[in-house]
């Protein structure tokens, strides 16, 4: 039986002035059973990909990289199958590119499939 996972993120490049609040936007598709997690990342000029969050579709368990449990959050919307990343009082700092992802749980993953994802750039 194979399942289908993807996310897509619309948004390449987002401008925003410092001081604002953004939200990124990612959609993801699922199969109804189980929980699966969605999680963010940044990856910030001549630097690794960093975890920022994760996000779990059925319980919404969240989890935060500790940089980010002031500013960064999600709110999953089951109904549209969005998970934004909410950025409050954006800082030059935060100028990275930003990637949704999306992980079955571990008696889901042999039936799915990986995919790249393109970026979305802050």
């Amino acid at each position: 039986m194979l399942m289908f996972y993807s996310v897509t993120q619309l948004q390449s490049i987002v401008t925003v002035t410092e001081g604002e609040d953004v939200a990124l936007q990612c959609n993801y598709t699922v199969a109804n059973t189980g929980s699966d997690y969605l999680f963010w990342y940044r990856h910030l000029t001549n630097k690794a990909p960093e975890y920022i969050l994760r996000t779990s579709t059925k319980n919404r368990n969240k989890d935060h990289a500790d940089f980010a449990k002031e500013r960064f959050s999600t709110n999953v919307s089951k109904a549209e199958r969005t998970v934004p990343l909410n950025i409050l009082q954006v800082r030059v700092t935060d100028s990275a590119g930003y990637y949704c992802a999306l992980s079955p749980t571990v008696a889901q993953i042999s039936d799915s499939t990986l995919q790249k994802l393109p970026c979305g750039t802050l």
